[in-house]
């Protein structure tokens, strides 16, 4: 499978934009490279801007995927080459995921791991086969790791949610790991 479109779940807090804005000029890079489309929250704040103007810039396809109510709060990153309204957060995330072959996840907050737990989720119970790449430099996400895997060790969880992410810590990584996934079906088929 070609991963063509790539969803990126991230912060839409400034001081996020300000520590990790790095991160979103190497995923520009690489998606420009790649000829790659960014699928993001379609917000004009913080990382998430950060994330879509680099990629703008570079001149990667970019969509955005917003609730109408945020939309009618101006906030809206105006500058996509598509903006999808949504009816809700929760049809925003079916619309997202709808429109990806993978999902990134940078630093975020609570919208951030509302997102991508329900990917993982699905993923855990087979119903997509999407890859979920953490791009994770600073261990931001440490706390939400040892939470799934005490989980899995309390019995809560089953072992092979733990198989439905991986862990990074650069876009080289991201590509590399994309990579092998694609040479590894293209071998199977």
């Amino acid at each position: 499978m070609m991963y063509n479109h790539i969803c990126v779940f991230c912060s839409s807090r400034v001081e996020a934009a300000q520590e990790f804005g790095y991160l979103a000029e190497d995923l520009a890079k690489w998606m420009v490279a790649e000829h790659k489309t960014l699928v993001f929250g379609g917000s004009d704040c913080g990382l998430m801007r950060t994330v879509a103007e680099s990629c703008r810039l570079a001149g990667v396809r970019v969509v955005g995927v917003i609730p109408k109510f945020l939309n009618d709060r101006g906030i809206a990153f105006r500058e996509a080459d598509e903006v999808i309204l949504s009816e809700d957060l929760r049809s925003r995330k079916r619309d997202m995921d709808n429109r990806s072959d993978a999902f990134l996840v940078f630093p975020g907050g609570i919208g951030t791991l509302d997102e991508v737990i329900e990917i993982i989720t699905i993923k855990s119970l087979r119903e997509s086969q999407k890859p979920v790449i953490f791009v994770d430099p600073t261990n931001i996400y440490d706390y939400l790791f040892q939470l799934l895997d005490s989980m899995v060790a309390a019995g809560l969880v089953s072992p092979p949610v733990l198989q439905t992410y991986v862990r990074v810590s650069t876009i080289d990584e991201v590509a590399d790991y994309l990579h092998s996934l694609s040479t590894v079906e293209s071998v199977d088929e």
